[in-house]
């Protein structure tokens, strides 16, 4: 394995690895035939937390909960499928729904 430029893995003339968020903004991947992209951002839960209280300040609902952390939650691989998946929520589902 060669590193190919900084952040970037060439396994093989036509495969490349990258970290998820290091490749955003960017076409020099615009050769290839197929992309797989493995998992996404996700900020800290502080992070979303103050951007949450920056957009429901006027909100008429109750006090939006801020753990400082995310929780275990389940959901469908795909919309009406078989297949279940863990992954991190934050426990307010408007916090959720920011980032989501």
């Amino acid at each position: 394995m060669s590193l190919a430029a900084p952040g970037f893995f060439e396994l093989c003339p036509r495969v490349e690895i990258t970290h998820f968020g290091a490749f955003t903004g960017q076409n020099r991947w615009s050769r290839f035939d197929v992309g797989i992209i493995i998992g996404r951002e996700q900020p800290p839960p502080e992070s979303i937390e103050c951007l949450a209280r920056a957009l429901y300040a006027d909100a008429p609902r109750p006090t939006l909960n801020f753990g400082g952390e995310y929780v275990t939650a389940t959901r469908q691989y795909e919309p009406g499928g078989t297949r279940w998946a863990d992954f991190d929520a934050h426990p307010d589902p408007a916090v959720n729904e920011i980032w989501r």
